[in-house]
């Protein structure tokens, strides 16, 4: 990856940010959806059972309302204490609680047929069925209600257990009945509901093979959905080891009256369905917001990239030569503030790099000009005539002085091409040019050449000092007639190098003193003559800076003092930097 290019990198930072969001978030939406759906359908289930149990329990209090109030009857109780001879003696009881009873299960629809058993052998019914038997006392239904003096419930049958009905599945009551008076069980009622009155409670379908239905205390089926498969019913729930949405869901409520139980069934593989289909949609959401997110990663890529390549191809120009290169700032982020920065960064280079030319240019003509004022026509017409004179005066050792003090004079002007010089050079150089004048002005002034030996060897610009004697010589010994003193002085100033040319002349006056301050500072008004000392100034300034240069001190009649301020360099330092811009 380290070598891969930034678009790649932040395409691939923007891929993995995007494809995490987007897992994370189909993680937590297949969570949430899994709960949602099992908790609903968990939800849904015992809502459903609940309603189912109570209303089966309605239909189941209803028969066991109807046995009460058959039970309590006063005929039903004189016909229990009645002791028939004959059977034909129960006739008219018979035919009294067969209407009564006739009566009573017209006034209840749920109600299929109602029966009343005694132990004297007498045996009424609300419907005009047959009895199975003639003597119902001897059922085994009968004596096992007698002996438990409880209400036995029968699982539902095909037909009655008691008379010969028209094949309907019945679901069978039986409940002993007391004689008040003896406080015995001498009896017992009937009551008989269609199955199909409670299989229409259990139609509700809780999904496409989920199914509520009626079970009995030891868990056997008794009434189920005609689409069940009954052998089915009874199984224990499939548990999963993949978690509640693929094992069964199976939900039970037990009814009050008899201890039966509404149950309702769930397969796994429909809860599991929804889930797959509810994941299903999520990760077809995210496959879409995945590409989405790569084509959008992609997108950002490019456009955050694309200034940053247009910017390197730009530099890539600069580095090539071309500062006119510059890069196209449409945008007011941090790319565009950088764009705008490195346009700026080439306009400063583009200047300096005018201004550096521009420089040398002043430099390399101020430097010829500098050598042209140390050759210039009259300086050595003068020098030659007076070596002449001395000649034929016969002033032989006048004329060696002189042949040997010009000698040296060009020798260190020319400098083998050199810039720089060191300080003892430069002051030879003002020695020979002191030598050569004070024989022509036949001994009119005095001179004195000293320095720090410690900065003997420090480099300088070589003709800075001749310029300011010859200033020195010419507008201010020259002009007092009187003898005068020349001091060239070099030392050293806390971080720089200062060589004084000291005189005691004419000096100057204020006039001329601010003519030629305003020269060396470039300023607009009134400009001196002295060409020499702004010439120096300006190379040093070239070559140094604006803390570098030519000042002055003057007072009229008194004398100058000129002073150049440069910066401490080795000689061998400058001496390398002077052959390198050669």
């Amino acid at each position: 990856m380290k070598n891969w290019s930034m678009r790649k990198r932040l395409f691939c930072i923007l891929l993995t940010f995007s494809l995490l969001s987007v897992l994370i978030i189909a993680l937590v939406a297949c969570v949430v959806s899994y709960r949602r759906v099992m908790d609903m359908a968990v939800t849904t289930s015992e809502q459903l059972v609940e309603k189912t149990a109570s209303e089966i329990d309605d239909l189941l209090d209803d028969m066991a309302s109807v046995t009460r109030v058959i039970s309590r009857d006063s005929g039903v109780q004189a016909v229990m204490r009645t002791q028939y001879a004959q059977y034909k003696d129960q006739f008219s009881d018979r035919f009294e609680l067969d209407a009564y009873l006739s009566k009573l299960n017209q006034y209840n629809d749920n109600i299929f047929a109602m029966y009343f058993f005694a132990d004297n052998g007498l045996a009424a019914k609300s419907r005009y069925y047959t009895f199975r038997d003639e003597n119902i006392t001897e059922s085994p239904y009968y004596r096992q209600v007698l002996r438990t003096e409880g209400t036995v419930w029968l699982p539902p049958s095909a037909g009655s257990h008691f008379a010969v009905t028209t094949g309907e599945t019945l679901l069978t009551t039986i409940t002993p009945v007391k004689e008040v008076g003896s406080g015995q069980y001498r009896g017992a009622v009937v009551v008989e509901l269609e199955v199909g009155r409670v299989r229409s409670l259990l139609e509700t379908r809780v999904s496409k093979n989920g199914f509520l239905y009626l079970r009995d205390a030891e868990g056997n089926p008794l009434v189920w959905p005609e689409e069940a498969q009954p052998e089915a019913l009874g199984q224990a729930p499939r548990v999963s080891p993949f978690g509640k949405a693929f094992s069964d869901l199976k939900i039970e409520k037990e009814l009050d009256a008899n201890g039966w139980a509404i149950v309702c069934t769930v397969p796994g593989r429909e809860l599991a369905k929804n889930i797959i289909d509810i994941i299903t949609v999520v990760c077809l959401v995210s496959v879409c917001v995945i590409v989405l997110a790569l084509a959008l990663a992609h997108r950002c890529a490019a456009l955050l990239v694309q200034p940053i390549i247009a910017l390197d191809e730009t530099m890539q120009r600069v580095e090539r030569g071309d500062l006119n290169a510059r890069a196209v700032t449409v945008r007011s982020d941090e790319i565009g503030a950088l764009n705008s920065r490195f346009n700026l960064m080439i306009e400063t280079i583009q200047t300096l790099m005018e201004h550096e030319i521009e420089n040398q240019k002043k430099l390399r003509l101020t430097e010829f000009k500098a050598l042209q004022a140390q050759i210039q026509p009259h300086f050595l017409y003068n020098t030659l005539d007076s070596i002449i004179w001395m000649a034929r005066a016969g002033n032989n050792g006048g004329v060696v002085r002189m042949v040997l003090a010009l000698t040296r004079f060009l020798k260190i002007g020319l400098s083998r091409g050199k810039e720089t010089i060191t300080v003892r050079e430069e002051l030879e150089h003002a020695r020979s040019y002191l030598i050569i004048q004070n024989i022509r002005y036949k001994d009119q002034f005095a001179y004195e050449i000293t320095a720090d030996p410690a900065v003997e060897g420090c480099a300088v610009p070589k003709l800075v000092l001749q310029p300011l004697i010859e200033n020195a010589i010419y507008h201010g010994m020259k002009q007092k007639r009187e003898a005068c003193r020349l001091v060239v002085w070099a030392r050293r100033e806390q971080d720089h190098l200062a060589i004084d040319v000291m005189d005691n002349g004419a000096g100057m006056t204020p006039e001329r003193a601010a003519a030629l301050r305003n020269t060396l500072r470039g300023g607009p008004g009134p400009r001196a003559d002295s060409y020499g000392v702004a010439n120096v100034h300006e190379r040093i300034r070239i070559l140094f800076g604006e803390r570098y240069g030519v000042s002055f001190e003057s007072k009229l009649g008194e004398g100058c003092c000129f002073r150049l301020t440069l910066p401490i360099q080795g000689e061998e330092e400058k001496q390398d930097e002077g052959s390198a811009g050669g």
